[in-house]
């Protein structure tokens, strides 16, 4: 068996990987070098998993890709391009808050989408289950998120989402009436999606792999 952790520093600032995309004086620079900077890394890792396939290794593999903060930071350029205000605050915490995650386990058993309340600190148990690892005495503080949702999700500027709904104030934000930041939001921090689909993901930052 072994184990392999990569990490894709072409995601990351200066964004300066990849063929520019075209000029578009709608787009800000920095937002339009990302796109470019995930595009090359979108490919370098479509090589990955081809590469496994090709070796036989794919389908002997749990393969895990996911992120670990949002992208750029929050500015005028990129609400442009994602069509937020400024103020939209319940719509920026969904942006800011949410990391993709995807695993493909060998063959694509169980291939589909799920939605789950979860953070990072989860992705330790809930891959240990589907290695079929006793975790009964590890000391994780996560949760296994095939069994649901983690009671709640915290985030290192000290916010945290519990699962319920959104109250009645941030419904009124999202519809462009009164701005009210504090309460519950109801939004997935972190989705695990167990997919055949293919490596072709908006932002990612490690790739997991581990085989027999």
């Amino acid at each position: 068996p072994f184990f392999a952790y990569v990490v894709t520093l072409t995601s990351h600032v200066p964004f300066d990987f990849g063929e520019p995309l075209p000029e578009d004086p709608a787009v800000d620079p920095k937002v339009a070098r990302y796109l470019s900077s995930i595009r090359y890394a979108d490919h370098a890792v479509g090589e990955l998993v081809e590469g496994l396939r090709r070796s036989g290794l794919l389908d002997r593999t749990v393969l895990v890709v996911f992120g670990d903060h949002h992208a750029l930071k929050r500015s005028e350029g990129l609400g442009a391009f994602l069509g937020l205000r400024p103020d939209a605050e319940a719509a920026w915490f969904e942006v800011e808050k949410r990391v993709p995650l995807l695993v493909r386990l060998p063959g694509g058993t169980s291939a589909g989408r799920r939605d789950a309340l979860g953070g990072q600190i989860d992705l330790a148990p809930t891959l240990a289950s589907l290695l079929g690892v006793d975790t009964s005495s590890a000391p994780f503080f996560g949760r296994d998120l095939l069994l649901g949702s983690a009671p709640f999700v915290a985030f290192p500027d000290g916010s945290a989402l519990d699962g319920h709904d959104l109250t009645d104030e941030l419904r009124e934000e999202r519809d462009g009436l009164s701005l009210v930041t504090s309460g519950v939001y109801r939004v997935v921090a972190l989705r695990l999606l167990v997919s055949e689909a293919g490596p072709r993901v908006k932002a990612f930052h490690v790739v997991f792999v581990l085989s027999e």
